[in-house]
């Protein structure tokens, strides 16, 4: 027998409601377990997951492999244990039904598949991932049945956060916290300077790293914050409200904890500031942001904590389904796991173009000339490009760096659109900033991205975006989906990254005047990329 329950399903309802018996589901028998398809389910879950893993290995294991080397998504190890504990308070419930084969989901096998293509295509690990997790879904969809899915909606649903993505956040949580440091020293009258990520005060110059920019901690207040509105919470819009706060109050917390970083710094010459921000930033701040959410959200919170109520019983007959139904649908399901597969294999069998020519230097009108390599110590890094170029020019008084990075194609380790900066390696060079610019370029305005780099005294704007499907783009995401048209419905695969560089000393507008005078006077990269291409 089903124990009853004292709250209703909060997937049912959107606001709080009184307690209510509900009792057993309405059923004449109950078989055992054993009795049931859950035997054959089971079995066919196992063979499903085992051969997910297997078809899509690479994708799991990079994924693990950040969990584990990345302290910033350490808590996804969690995610799996915390999702099962859920599962397992509704074991009563599980009990009192079985498995219905659901025939209807097998679309959604194609429909992730594609997805994870997309992500491969435009070389995005966290697509494919997220692709691989939302396939496994659909196992357990196709092969639990709706019903128990549906019960087990939020725990199922909350296994999304193994995936590691957020990275992409990292340079603008960091202009946040710079932003933040620079208006709080202001608000107590310390002079301060300010250029992007590096910060002078009078007794120092502070730089607002990547480590700095607070990822760590909202990544893991994210997924604390859904489970704990999904426990404490019926009402839909307190849940919201709750997650927005977990999602606000580490953004904001991490700006007081680098400004009390600085502000202790300046306070005592330095004398405490080296170590503090690890050991503030380590289990004593997050234990201290969690316990104040915790308290936040406990004012609010609509649930009574007694007794096991995060799952309650569905009431309606037991369905039971024929074993080998349920079996059909498994074996249906796993050619349509395999597809992907087995189109990419087919994709990446075609031989690559052979004698690819040389990236031809373009030529540039009076007053500029092409000099001598003098890059400063400068290497971006082409990321696995089939071909690079880097090349000087001067007009007597200034002197502009163009890079050109070809690729004969997207494939694993050779990126045209990457998370890791190509023109800042963090250790000789490191970023300030970033943000938008424009120039007159092949006789059209040209969006680029702007990115300014600083080693020692030696400033740098550098200038760069990206040539897809003969197209010139400085959006990432465009650039993504070009790539991802083309794989899909044929054209040209050969894409390219384009960067032009000059140094600066206080104004970086005075070298983006210089950068859209070099461009105006360069002759056309076009041709030289496709005679590249057609090799």
């Amino acid at each position: 027998m089903v124990e009853p329950m004292t709250h209703p399903d909060p997937a049912a309802v959107a606001g709080p409601a009184p307690a209510a018996a509900i009792a057993p589901a309405q059923a004449a028998e109950v078989r055992p377990w054993r009795e049931t398809t859950w035997p054959i389910a089971l079995a066919a879950l196992a063979l499903g997951t085992a051969a997910l893993l297997a078809l899509f290995w690479s994708d799991c294991r990079a994924a693990v492999q950040v969990w584990y080397s990345s302290r910033t998504f350490n808590h996804c190890f969690l995610i799996g244990p915390i999702s099962l504990y859920l599962i397992w308070e509704r074991r009563d419930w599980l009990r009192s039904i079985a498995p219905v084969a659901n025939f209807w989901a097998l679309p959604l096998f194609p429909l992730g598949g594609l997805i994870w293509l997309i992500g491969n295509f435009a070389n995005i690990n966290e697509v494919q991932q997220l692709a691989v997790l939302s396939m496994f879904q659909a196992l357990l969809l196709t092969i639990l049945g709706a019903r128990i899915y549906r019960g087990l909606l939020f725990p199922l649903l909350y296994l999304y956060f193994m995936v590691p993505t957020g990275v992409f956040l990292v340079p603008r949580l960091q202009d946040f916290t710079a932003a933040f440091i620079v208006h709080g020293l202001k608000v107590f009258g310390i002079p301060v300077l300010w250029d992007g990520v590096l910060i002078t005060i009078p007794n120092g110059v502070f730089e607002v790293a990547e480590a700095c920019a607070g990822l760590r901690f909202l990544i893991a207040s994210i997924a604390f914050g859904f489970l704990f509105a999904f426990l404490m919470y019926y009402s839909r819009v307190r849940q919201l409200i709750f997650i927005v706060i977990s999602i606000v109050i580490p953004i904001i917390a991490n700006g007081f904890r680098a400004f009390g970083i600085v502000m202790l710094a300046h306070l005592t010459d330095n004398a405490l500031a080296v170590g503090v921000d690890h050991l503030v930033y380590g289990w004593v701040f997050f234990s201290a942001i969690t316990v104040l959410l915790i308290w936040v959200g406990s004012m609010f919170r609509d649930r009574p904590i007694v007794g096991r109520r995060f799952f309650t019983v569905a009431t309606g007959p037991a369905v039971y389904d024929s074993p080998l139904r349920v079996a059909l649908v498994a074996l249906l399901a796993l050619p349509l796991l395999a597809l992907p597969k087995a189109y990419n294999a087919y994709l990446e069998s075609r031989p690559a173009p052979a004698n690819l020519a040389a990236l031809a230097a373009p030529s540039v009108q009076s007053p500029w000339k092409a000099v001598a390599d003098e890059l400063g110590g400068w290497q971006p890094n082409p990321l696995g490009a089939d071909r690079s170029l880097l090349q000087t020019y001067g007009d007597g008084r200034r002197q502009v760096f163009l890079s050109l990075s070809f690729y004969v194609s997207e494939r694993r380790g050779a990126k045209i659109v990457a998370s890791e900066d190509r023109f800042a390696d963090e250790t000789h060079w490191r970023r300030n900033g970033s943000g938008q610019g424009e120039a007159l370029f092949e006789g059209a305005r040209l969006p680029v991205v702007a990115e300014r780099i600083q080693s020692g005294a030696t400033k740098r704007l550098v200038w760069y975006w990206y040539w897809v499907d003969g197209h010139f783009t400085a959006s990432a995401l465009r650039a993504k989906l070009l790539q991802v048209k083309v794989a899909i419905l044929g054209g040209d695969e050969s894409a390219a990254v384009i960067a032009v560089a000059t140094d600066y000393e206080d104004n970086p507008e005075d070298a983006a005047q210089t950068l859209r005078r070099f461009l105006a006077d360069m002759a056309p990269i076009s041709p030289i990329l496709h005679r590249t291409s057609e090799q």
